[in-house]
């Protein structure tokens, strides 16, 4: 087996080790927050004039946030904006000692600011031209430590859309990624624990020592390898997803972790020797990453 091929099978293990990782916390992410078939629920409006309303909730304009209500006794009536502080949708009936009690006020159509900490673990690998004796590149694996920050805005209390931006404090010599974010929240607002499900399209600068093998034939007629290792910029768009685990405290302020895979894709790439260095016309890299934020 030659070196290239070697590689390429390390390769190959390592992305199916991290998609299988990836896609085993999705499935218990997805696992725990089914609803249970013997719980009961129903929903709750509380009013600024200190009345809370139980029953269930028919309707909701997005519009203007009027409330179409049904009563425990099976009256319907009409809730403007105005008339109400806020409401929980499925609040728990029948509870167990191990359920949540009291259940914090999450944030619903409001917004967010988040700060925090991420890493990533990802490995570049690319292929040159047929013009440069260097036909292979890889890396050793690169783990920038950034700081987060992070606002966006919630659509009811499921659907979340804002923005974020990771730029590092060490690990590699620069690095930042802004990104576009969503999120959807699995639970039915049971508890003050919830799972969601998080999908970024980013943006990443990166530079920092790359590693360029290359393959030659020496005068015997073997086949040979060598490494030069070159400062090397990357310009690149990715898509990002994962699972993520939030807890409600009772001030709608929240701590979150998420753990995620991307696959980025080159828009540029460029060595600050340019006459000693290789441009990649084949280039991906795929990782994982790690969050951890307190929203508020």
């Amino acid at each position: 087996m030659s070196f290239r091929q070697q590689t390429r099978n390390n390769m190959s293990f390592k992305l199916n080790l991290i998609v299988f990782s990836i896609l085993f916390l999705s499935i218990c992410a997805t696992g725990f927050s089914q609803n249970h078939p013997d719980i009961r629920t129903r929903d709750v409006i509380y009013l600024k004039d200190g009345r809370v309303l139980k029953g269930e909730i028919v309707k909701i304009d997005e519009s203007d946030g009027k409330i179409i209500f049904a009563s425990k006794n099976g009256k319907t009536i009409e809730i403007k904006r105005i008339e109400y502080e806020y409401y929980i949708e499925d609040e728990r009936l029948n509870v167990k000692f191990s359920d949540t009690l009291v259940i914090n006020t999450r944030k619903t159509n409001d917004f967010e600011f988040s700060f925090g900490l991420s890493t990533s673990v990802f490995e570049m690998n690319g292929v040159a031209g047929s013009d440069y004796d260097v036909s292979l590149g890889t890396s050793p694996w690169y783990i920038p430590y950034n700081i987060r920050i992070a606002g966006g805005r919630y659509f009811g209390h499921k659907h979340y859309v804002g923005l974020r931006l990771d730029y590092a404090l060490g690990g590699v010599d620069e690095y930042i990624s802004p990104a576009l974010k969503y999120k959807f929240q699995f639970d039915g607002y049971r508890n003050n624990r919830v799972w969601y499900a998080t999908l970024e399209a980013k943006y990443e600068y990166f530079k920092d020592e790359f590693m360029s093998i290359a393959e030659y034939i020496d005068f015997d007629g073997n086949l040979k390898y060598s490494q030069r290792y070159r400062q090397q910029a990357f310009n690149t768009l990715g898509v990002v997803l994962g699972p993520g685990y939030a807890y409600t405290f009772n001030n709608k302020k929240s701590i979150c972790v998420e753990a995620t895979i991307f696959k980025n894709y080159r828009l540029s790439n460029a060595f600050e020797d340019s006459e000693a260095g290789i441009l990649l016309n084949s280039w991906n890299s795929t990782g994982i990453g790690l969050a951890v934020a307190f929203n508020m």
